[in-house]
C-alpha cells in the first residue's frame, strides 16, 4: 500500500488511524496494536514511532552507517539492516506472536472482529471525577468503608 500511494496516501491514512491504533493494512484486516503491558491502545506518537520510525527509518539509518563505517563494523551493521529486515520472522517463534518492532516499542498487535471491538477506555479525569464523588459521599456517611472499598476497585477496574 505504501508503494502503491507513493507513501503520501498512506502517511495521511495513518495519520487519521494512528490513535485508534491501526495502519492502512491494519484497518483493512481489523487488526489492532495494543500496549503489551496494559492492553491500551498506544497514543499516536508511539504508533508512529513503531511504523515510521523502527520500521523505516531505523533500517535506512543502520544501512547508511553501513557504508560509512569501517570494514568490520561496517559488515556488523550490514548483519543488523539483515536482521531488521526479516524482523517479522519472529513472529512465528514466540508464543505472544510479536514482531521485532513490537519488543522495541512494547506492543502487540491482535485481530478484533468488529461485533468484538475494546470500548474505549475511560478517561483519567472521568476516573478521578468518580472516585472524588464516592470519597464525598463516603465523608458524609452515605458510604460504608467496606462499600467505598468495593467501589474503588471497580471503578479503578473500568466498571
Amino acid at each position: 500500500m505504501f508503494t502503491v500511494t507513493l507513501g503520501f496516501g498512506w502517511l495521511i491514512w495513518f495519520a487519521f488511524l494512528a490513535p485508534n491504533g491501526q495502519t492502512p493494512a491494519k484497518a483493512l484486516l481489523k487488526l489492532y496494536v495494543y500496549d503489551f503491558e496494559t492492553g491500551e491502545t498506544p497514543p499516536a506518537r508511539r504508533m508512529w514511532g513503531r511504523e515510521v520510525g523502527v520500521k523505516y527509518i531505523l533500517p535506512a539509518l543502520t544501512g547508511f552507517l553501513a557504508l560509512l563505517l569501517p570494514s568490520p563494523l561496517g559488515g556488523l551493521m550490514l548483519l543488523v539492516l539483515q536482521v531488521e529486515g526479516f524482523a517479522f520472522v519472529i513472529v512465528l517463534f514466540n508464543k505472544d506472536r510479536r514482531a521485532f518492532w513490537d519488543y522495541q516499542v512494547g506492543t502487540v498487535v491482535r485481530h478484533v472482529p468488529e461485533d468484538e471491538k475494546l470500548p474505549a477506555p475511560e478517561e483519567p479525569e472521568a476516573i478521578r471525577d468518580r472516585l472524588s464523588h464516592v470519597e464525598l459521599l463516603h465523608k458524609q456517611g452515605w458510604v460504608t468503608d467496606e462499600e467505598l472499598a468495593v467501589k474503588r476497585k471497580e471503578i479503578l477496574a473500568g466498571q
